[in-house]
């Protein structure tokens, strides 16, 4: 009898829910898609079990909305860090280019659209490295305080250059 009711015991444990299981963050996404914090929470949960596309699409999913709804600090932490896990991830340098641009941090916006002309200069793609001036082209310039005109000059001297390879 006591065998008996041990294993009852234990079969009802099996059968209750794990605490921040997989299903239970799965379940909350669906219930309230635009919930950031979900998706954080997801992505962490899949971080935590090592699969790292999987966390990786709930980071921006996440960030995405926290930028949608103009928390860009909460987004701009989540954007610096999907790179230290897929640095091809173009994608994720635009957008903290735009919120950046956003926030009014024109130089810091500059230095990441700077960052993106390098790398697709590299890699032969003058079309995106042009698409990207354009870009900088928008920028209004004339609101960079003084310190970071002198950054601006040694990245339109960066740009200068690009210009000059096509």
């Amino acid at each position: 009898m006591y065998l008996k009711n041990k294993f009852k015991h234990f079969l009802r444990k099996e059968n209750r829910r794990e605490p921040n299981s997989l299903e239970q963050f799965q379940d909350q996404v669906e219930k309230d898609p635009a919930n950031a914090r979900s998706h954080l929470k997801l992505a962490e949960f899949y971080q935590k079990k090592r699969e790292k596309k999987k966390a990786i699409i709930e980071y921006l999913l996440a960030a995405d909305i926290f930028a949608k709804n103009n928390q860009y600090a909460e987004a701009m932490a989540i954007y610096k860090q999907v790179p230290k896990q897929d640095p091809s991830l173009e994608y994720v340098y635009l957008k903290i280019a735009d919120i950046y641009r956003k926030m009014g941090f024109l130089g810091d916006a500059f230095a990441q659209y700077r960052i993106l002309v390098n790398h697709y200069d590299k890699l032969g793609r003058k079309d995106k490295a042009f698409e990207i001036i354009g870009l900088i082209a928008e920028l209004d310039l004339r609101k960079i305080d003084l310190d970071e005109r002198v950054k601006k000059n040694e990245i339109s001297k960066g740009v200068e250059t690009v210009i000059s390879l096509s």
